[in-house]
């Protein structure tokens, strides 16, 4: 147990670099020494669903992105998703709040 090094807690420079960091933790590990993962958010996975959702990229392309890249298109396209789920919903249903450029706005969370 001696050999055990100390956990040492990380310096940082700004308080958003601070709560940044606070959140990657809760996603990451749960604090027993073991990460917890999350398989739909696993590379392989992500990979996989943009490559069959036919928005041009395939096994191929795919690597030529960047991992900022890769997460962008998967993130995009799941906020896609739920914009047609919501106009199909709107168009079966009807209702008083539908946004027809709602596919438009910047994903914020």
């Amino acid at each position: 147990l001696e050999n055990i090094p100390e956990k040492k807690e990380p310096h940082f420079t700004s308080g958003k670099a601070k709560l940044l960091w606070e959140r990657a933790q809760q996603y990451g590990w749960d604090g027993s020494g073991k990460k917890s993962h999350n398989k739909k958010f696993t590379l392989g996975n992500i990979v996989s669903k943009i490559c069959a959702s036919n928005i041009g990229y395939n096994l191929f392309n795919i690597y030529d992105l960047t991992i900022y890249q890769l997460y962008d298109q998967f993130f995009q396209l799941r906020y896609l998703h739920g914009v047609a789920l919501g106009e199909r919903v709107y168009t079966n249903y009807g209702g008083k709040k539908f946004d027809p450029e709602g596919w438009l706005n910047p994903i914020t969370k």
